[in-house]
């Protein structure tokens, strides 16, 4: 467990020296790029039995693509295996034309994934709130990524996306809604994220009031709840939606169970660990210290945690939604700092700020303990001999 510690440590580190050295920009970009090596260096040299995934197809796709010499075969072949996406299945292949070890390959994966989400961060331009970000990633996602390994690649890249809306002046639709179609070529489910680019639109263009986007969520919510109740009338959903077409080929292999089965969180497991983001929403939301220049940020950011909680609740009765769900909460990762930076004085920030430090690190010990996507206890024969790990 503790390896995981350190390479946080080592990532937060190195993001504080590049925020530190930020007047040298050459020299502050370099220390960016290396910011997401710790992370994924302890992602790389794992054993190939840390993350479920790994076995059910990262070893088995990557091992398939140094069998092919053709792009376009190995392609055609992996939709005949697994039918993983195409994005993944090209990393795959480069990947494969300079190295024969799946350890190259999953170091290659995590890199991306963390540098995606260090880009979002490093678009708030305050180091505290970035290293905060960080820290949350960490504690809430970043143990997934080493088992959900495309889709945290491609939540990832929506969270950059979401930055680019939120803490970019003057954006265009274009540069997020290409994000998001790049994500949606390594998990097809990122596609659902561009749900995030509507309600955006809905607040700059028609100036939709926060109740009435209030009201959307529960609405979605409602609706989740009815398929979750009577699963045969998800089927014309998944017909209809490319992103679910694997889970309408699952559905017909193994019924409804899989679609309505938990997604492992209990009601009071979702409030011990997820209600504090709640909380700072709406004392944000609440706050006399409105700018309403801000308006639409403070509007995006609190519907997306409103979402969040929407699909953690519907995720109790099904894991299907769960899933959905996380593109919705990995958006806390750029929300929190907002919102604190909102509220109060200077100690009412810090105690906020340490609280939030603790409790992501807490559920990352406490998930991550648990056995959940089997990633504890941390395996690697390639460090053996550095008995501290």
């Amino acid at each position: 467990m503790l390896i995981y510690y350190v390479a946080l440590i080592g990532s937060v580190g190195l993001l504080f020296l590049s925020n530190l050295f930020a007047a040298q920009r050459h020299f502050s970009n370099i220390l960016t790029y290396i910011v997401p090596l710790p992370m994924a260096i302890v992602a790389g040299v794992r054993n190939l039995t840390i993350g479920t995934d790994v076995l059910v197809y990262g070893n088995v796709n990557f091992y398939s693509a140094g069998q092919f010499s053709n792009l376009i075969d190995y392609i055609k072949f992996v939709r005949t295996l697994n039918g993983v996406e195409i994005g993944y299945s090209v990393l795959n292949f480069v990947v494969s034309r300079f190295s024969d070890s799946t350890n190259v390959f999953l170091f290659v994966l995590n890199y991306f994934t963390v540098m995606f989400v260090i880009l979002a961060l490093r678009k708030i331009k305050n180091y505290k709130y970035e290293i905060l970000g960080l820290i949350i990633y960490f504690g809430f996602f970043w143990g997934d990524s080493l088992n959900a390994m495309r889709q945290s690649l491609a939540a990832a890249i929506v969270l950059l996306a979401v930055a680019n809306i939120i803490f970019t002046e003057d954006v265009s639709y274009k540069r997020p809604v290409l994000l998001i179609l790049f994500a949606s070529l390594f998990h097809q489910t990122a596609l659902f994220a561009l749900v995030l680019i509507l309600i955006w639109f809905l607040i700059k263009k028609y100036k939709t009031s926060f109740l009435t986007l209030v009201l959307f969520a529960f609405v979605i919510g409602s609706l989740m709840l009815v398929l979750v109740a009577s699963p045969q009338r998800m089927m014309p959903m998944f017909e209809a939606l490319p992103f679910l077409s694997k889970y309408y080929s699952i559905f017909q292999s193994s019924g409804a169970t899989y679609l309505t089965s938990g997604g492992g969180m209990a009601v009071s497991t979702i409030l011990e660990r997820n209600a504090f983001i709640l909380v700072l929403m709406i004392l944000s939301v609440i706050s006399k210290r409105t700018n309403f220049v801000e308006v639409p940020t403070l509007e995006l950011l609190s519907v997306a945690t409103i979402l969040d909680f929407v699909f953690l609740s519907v995720g109790v009765y099904s894991g299907l939604f769960a899933r959905l769900g996380l593109y919705f909460s990995m958006v806390r990762v750029l929300s929190t700092g907002y919102f604190i930076s909102r509220l109060g004085n200077v100690m009412t920030k810090f105690v906020l700020y340490i609280f939030v430090v603790f409790i992501s690190l807490y559920v990352f010990y406490l998930v991550t303990h648990s056995g959940s996507g089997q990633i504890y206890p941390y395996v690697s024969d390639i460090l053996n001999d550095y008995s501290i790990f």
